[in-house]
């Protein structure tokens, strides 16, 4: 076996078992020492693969799930006719992929939430960018939106996206998904 095979598989084993913490405790009162003993190694060997800790591990988790997610999400898309019904589908789609981590999410704290919020939408985010940009260019072409920067436009985007999984967070019988589409068809669509 290759090094770069057993170092992916040590990786992932480690994030397997911080999953694990994250579910039981939240990623803050997740503690490195303890996943280091339940894994029976030591501190360094955790840090040597995710140089950030907890918060790198958590970006893997979900940045490994994003990934798994658009490779399926982005054949689906691409079979739409208007690059307005792929943003839509692109949205519903992620919602689909986050509400369950949301909802399991056990951050007691609503900071706590936010920190954690913060940095698996920002695994999304780098996962699902150039996707968004060019199908937000390509409506921009085609005279469907009316946009002057897509990147700038995604990031409007992406804020939306993330008070809107707070929101749910907070209040998991709050339906903002209908609300999420009709501000994003306001801002692009002619």
């Amino acid at each position: 076996m290759e090094s770069s095979d057993r170092n992916f598989k040590k990786k992932q084993e480690i994030a397997d078992k911080f999953m694990e913490f994250f579910l039981r405790h939240g990623m803050v009162k997740t503690i490195v020492n303890d996943v280091s003993k339940e894994l029976h190694m030591s501190k360094k060997t955790i840090y040597k693969y995710f140089k950030g800790g907890k918060q790198e591990c958590l970006y893997f988790i979900f940045s490994k799930v994003g990934q798994q997610a658009r490779l399926i999400v982005e054949k689906e898309i691409m079979k739409l006719p208007t690059s307005w019904e792929k943003i839509e589908l692109l949205i519903h789609k992620i919602f689909e992929i986050s509400i369950p981590y949301i909802l399991d999410n056990v951050a007691d704290k609503e900071e706590d939430y936010i920190t954690e919020n913060r940095i698996g939408g920002n695994a999304f985010k780098d996962v699902f960018q150039d996707l968004f940009i060019k199908i937000l260019n390509e409506g921009n072409n085609n005279n469907e939106f009316s946009i002057s920067d897509a990147k700038q436009t995604f990031n409007f985007i992406y804020g939306i996206l993330l008070e809107s999984m707070i929101m749910i967070h907070n209040d998991p019988d709050v339906d903002v998904l209908d609300q999420v589409i009709l501000t994003v068809k306001k801002i692009i669509t002619k």
